[in-house]
């Protein structure tokens, strides 16, 4: 949802909490074949790929709106 005066994601970037999902999680079979597309159409990864201590690899991106979307490969 997206609030006038508002630029950041309301449930992340905002002091105010409101209830909602914060991210939504993709899970993916190889995380270098999804992160080299993204990579190469510009968009930013705000953060990772982090390697978790179950092994599982996971990063993060924005959409437009400033929502967090989250790939994510399970360990092997």
């Amino acid at each position: 949802m997206r609030l006038p005066g508002i630029t950041e994601n309301i449930l992340m970037d905002v002091k105010t909490k409101y209830p909602g999902y914060t991210h939504i999680a993709l899970d993916v079979n190889d995380i270098s074949a999804v992160e080299k597309p993204i990579e190469n159409l510009g968009i930013t990864i705000t953060e990772g790929p982090v390697t978790l201590p179950d092994g599982g690899i996971m990063f993060f991106i924005r959409d437009p709106d400033k929502n967090a979307i989250e790939f994510h490969q399970n360990p092997s």
